[in-house]
């Protein structure tokens, strides 16, 4: 998924990286 996308707080980018697994 692109991450161009605006995270509102840094653990939201973590979720999405585990959610890309």
């Amino acid at each position: 998924m692109p991450l161009s996308l605006p995270a509102q707080s840094p653990l939201d980018i973590s979720e999405e990286m585990t959610a890309d697994e």
